[in-house]
């Protein structure tokens, strides 16, 4: 499942299950062919779409394309962001974060950090003992 939101005004939801394509819950049948890395040959409704992929950033994941010249701003979310957002993990990509929260309720059995340290990206903050006894 995946959220999409374009030109920060239109959202919806596209999943791929057996092989069928579905926007917001809803079958959508078309004929996609690669035409290189970045372009698309579209047929839909007897509707035909040239598709180009402008401008990837993987880290925001978002996407500029261009579709029969109209170009749309694309910002993608899979359940993984959802559940980041959650767990109020959403801006990793910050330099300062305030406030951790665990995924479910435990127990602080050590503190790997002092206040003021500063902590690169995947180095251990805590250990954190969770689970049912």
């Amino acid at each position: 499942m995946l959220k999409i939101k374009v030109n920060e005004s239109f959202s919806f939801e596209t999943d791929y299950k057996n092989k069928v394509v579905s926007f917001s819950g809803q079958p959508v049948d078309f004929d996609i062919q690669t035409i290189s890395n970045t372009r698309f040959h579209i047929l839909k409704d007897n509707k035909s779409y040239l598709a180009e992929v402008i401008e990837i950033n993987q880290l925001n994941k978002t996407f500029k394309i261009k579709v029969n010249q109209t170009i749309y701003q694309l910002e993608i979310k899979d359940q993984y962001d959802e559940l980041l957002k959650n767990l109020g993990l959403e801006n990793l990509n910050k330099t300062a974060i305030n406030e951790i929260k665990a995924p479910m309720p435990g127990m602080v059995l050590k503190i790997l950090v002092k206040e003021g340290d500063t902590v690169k990206k995947g180095e251990g903050l805590l250990v954190l003992e969770a689970g049912k006894r």
